[in-house]
């Protein structure tokens, strides 16, 4: 046998291409990228798209139970761009046979004015909208209630006379600061100190007795405060409650959910007038219509909300005699916040620790410290 020869049945065996009748699988078109493919793939099995689902978007029904505001959000990540849409659309039967995920998210490639994504954002816009619209009202409720809480608490005006007439004993040991009633206290603490700004009232709580390390001079305005007026350390919690919960907003980040909030607003009116075109009767351009002037309305509510808080905010600074600008008063708000919330919870802790040492009360109430150290 030659070198080279073919074994007999390695001749004798047909091959498999040339096997009449023998059907071959037709490749499967895919228009999508694999990375592309892969992302909306895992968004659909979150979320898949039932027939639900997809007359909800069709219908652009916001009641609709399928479409909750956590299936929306899964949703979007599973919209085809502008140019996927075309390509799916563009596709034809007779080009080959579309892949499996193509053909699934096929019907969102079809929706149009509004298109799929612009849907799904109307719909978590407006799913979401209330909970919007209540949180930053809340927000702007608590900082507006906070300031006039400063500026209006007689308990805090109080406390600030006697911390004025503290600063007076110790800076000038004036007689004048001894004055019994509230009238002649502030006024002739006025007399020996000008002022002092509001970060000083935390700050009582570093400076210490030299002879005696548990006695601040928190401890001696406290206790001062408390034999002028039992009733007074309650009153001040009381009335100064709201700026713990103003010290946790910002009105800078208000702000930003305001200006969020219009701006979706502003999305629901542009497809309403896109959409206009298709007939008032269409079912589709009446809900948008509907929506545009509800998010509208509210938009404009929530800015002009913003602006009044803004406003007392100024006020505020102003009235505790602290400079601000456009630029920064929303900064500077915050900040008076974050003292007087500080403030409140050194002088409640305080309280609270005189109040179980009777002992310390009665040295803290003997007169204030001569040469305090921080």
């Amino acid at each position: 046998r030659a070198l080279f020869e073919k074994p007999k049945e390695v001749e004798d065996k047909p091959a498999r291409k040339s096997m009449p009748g023998m059907k071959i699988s037709e490749q499967e078109v895919q228009l999508l990228a694999r990375s592309r493919a892969q992302n909306i793939m895992i968004a659909l099995r979150k979320q898949p798209l039932t027939a639900a689902v997809l007359e909800g978007l069709e219908q652009l029904d916001f009641e609709a139970p399928a479409l909750t505001p956590e299936a929306v959000e899964v949703l979007i990540g599973a919209v085809p761009t502008i140019e996927e849409a075309k390509l799916l659309v563009g596709h034809r039967a007779g080009n080959g046979k579309l892949r499996e995920l193509e053909v699934k998210i096929m019907p969102l490639a079809r929706l149009e004015r509004p298109a799929a994504g612009q849907r799904l954002r109307l719909m978590l816009f407006r799913k979401t909208m209330g909970g919007l619209s209540e949180d930053v009202r809340v927000g702007l409720s608590s900082i507006k209630a906070a300031f006039d809480d400063a500026r209006n608490s007689p308990a805090f005006r109080t406390v600030l006379c006697h911390t004025v007439r503290l600063g007076s004993v110790i800076n000038f040991g004036s007689s004048k600061a001894e004055a019994d009633d509230a009238a002649a206290a502030e006024k002739a603490a006025a007399a020996a100190v000008g002022g002092f700004g509001l970060d000083a009232l935390s700050r009582l709580a570093l400076f210490r007795a030299p002879g005696n390390s548990r006695i601040t001079l928190l401890h001696v305005l406290v206790a001062q405060v408390s034999v002028a007026d039992p009733d007074l350390p309650k009153r001040l919690t009381e009335e100064m409650g709201n700026v713990h919960k103003a010290a946790k907003r910002s009105l800078a980040s208000l702000a930003d959910d305001v200006s969020t909030f219009a701006r979706e607003a502003e999305h629901v009116s542009s497809c309403a007038t896109a959409n206009g075109s298709s007939g008032s009767d269409d079912p589709v351009t009446v809900k948008l219509e509907t929506f545009s002037d509800h998010a509208s309305s509210e938009a404009g509510s929530l800015t002009k909300e913003l602006a009044a808080t803004r406003e007392v905010a100024r006020e505020t600074l102003s009235f505790f005699a602290i400079p601000s600008t456009n630029k920064d008063v929303d900064a500077k708000s915050l900040e008076l916040c974050s003292l007087l919330s500080e403030f409140l919870a050194v002088f409640e802790k305080t309280k609270k620790e005189i109040m179980k040492n009777p002992a310390l009360a009665s040295v803290c109430h003997s007169g204030a410290p001569k040469s305090p150290t921080a």
